[in-house]
């Protein structure tokens, strides 16, 4: 590569780090990109990149008028990355000296076609277990071993908080009270999505599943686990037979996680699922159990999701047969009577709404206005 050219991609690198505040791994992969245009272009420096440079680039890469594209070509998601980092970079590239006269579309050419676009954002499609076949593995799940009892509460864990693998395994004891039925994911200790600080509540999903992970939680503070213990170890063995707490130590990634999520399926004979489907499942139970939007706001809120329209969007989409039973089920039923549209109405009230609603019936109410 140009010397000349190396040292504008570490500038970049800094900016991206210091300017922006990007983490690491995303640094990475914007660098990555930028290295394998630069690659591409030799020994001639940026400052003689022209339109067409970008054109052979993308088509090198990948043929956008291809009908049936090679299926080792990379997936339409990589390209998209590969092309939106390129163009980052020569937005930032034209801003720095010597290399203003760049023509000023040169980033716009490094733009995915609509169609490439599009097949990125299909989504291959990851089972998502019901309520029903979590309990299936659950209750499939053996229990002798101080193993066995952390993978089945790990699990149950999961169903119970939502919580993403990747910021499971750094929980701490001390980050959990059950008492409170409450997990803190504290940004600090946790890689919480975008370093949010993320209270959770355990969600209504069912006694039998808050009692696995009652257990699991007893069990460690009876065997001397400490609030810096993890919640979840990645110890083979009982801390019993460990003898030291302190050489306990949590996951590197979540990759066990997933794993022992994968065999527990296939020894429950429950079509597999990766750990983060379970977040769709709380979200299609919280479509059924919320009556409110204030409440729905909650449960989303509850997932670590600022707007309602994150959980909607990304979480919420009903299956096709689901879909064609609401329909029909919309079709065939009668007009709810007064009484219970009133109650419906009146479920769905926020605590001032009702407060307000309460007013306007007592003044309708005959025992209340004989009484004044």
């Amino acid at each position: 590569m140009q010397p000349g050219n190396l040292e504008l991609v570490h500038r970049y690198q800094t900016h991206l780090v210091e300017a922006r505040g990007l983490h690491a791994k995303t640094v990475d992969a914007y660098l990555r990109h930028v290295l394998h245009f630069a690659d591409d272009i030799g020994n001639r420096d940026f400052n003689s990149l022209r339109p067409g440079d970008i054109i052979r680039f993308k088509n090198q890469i990948f043929d956008p008028s291809a009908d049936d594209p090679d299926p080792e070509e990379l997936a339409p998601r990589t390209l998209v990355q590969i092309f939106n980092s390129l163009k980052a970079f020569l937005t930032w590239l034209r801003e720095q000296p010597g290399h203003k006269k760049l023509a000023a579309d040169l980033p716009d050419y490094c733009s995915p076609s609509r169609h490439l676009v599009a097949l990125a954002r299909v989504q291959h499609p990851n089972h998502v277990p019901t309520p029903e076949e979590l309990r299936i593995v659950l209750s499939s799940m053996p229990g002798q071993s101080f193993k066995h009892r952390r993978d089945r509460a790990l699990i149950a864990f999961l169903f119970l908080t939502g919580m993403r693998d990747g910021a499971v395994i750094g929980l701490k004891m001390k980050h959990v009270n059950s008492n409170e039925r409450h997990v803190f994911q504290d940004p600090r200790d946790i890689r919480t999505k975008f370093s949010k600080a993320i209270p959770t509540t355990w969600f209504p999903v069912g006694e039998d599943i808050e009692e696995i992970v009652q257990s699991w939680i007893c069990e460690r503070r009876e065997s001397g686990a400490a609030d810096q213990a993890p919640l979840f170890p990645s110890l083979r063995q009982s801390i019993e037979r460990q003898g030291l707490v302190t050489k306990e130590t949590s996951w590197k990634t979540a990759d066990p996680i997933r794993k022992l999520v994968r065999h527990a399926c296939e020894a429950a004979k429950v079509p597999p699922f990766i750990p983060h489907a379970i977040r769709k499942t709380l979200t299609t139970m919280g479509e059924e159990l919320c009556h409110s939007m204030q409440e729905m706001k909650a449960w989303s809120q509850n997932l670590g999701h600022e707007e309602l329209g994150t959980t909607l969007k990304n979480y919420g989409q009903v299956p096709e047969a689901r879909q064609h039973e609401l329909l029909e089920n919309m079709r065939n039923r009668n007009p709810l009577p007064d009484t219970q549209r009133l109650i419906d109405k009146l479920n769905r009230m926020n605590p001032d709404q009702r407060r307000a609603f309460e007013r306007i019936i007592d003044g309708f109410d005959p025992m209340k206005t004989s009484a004044i």
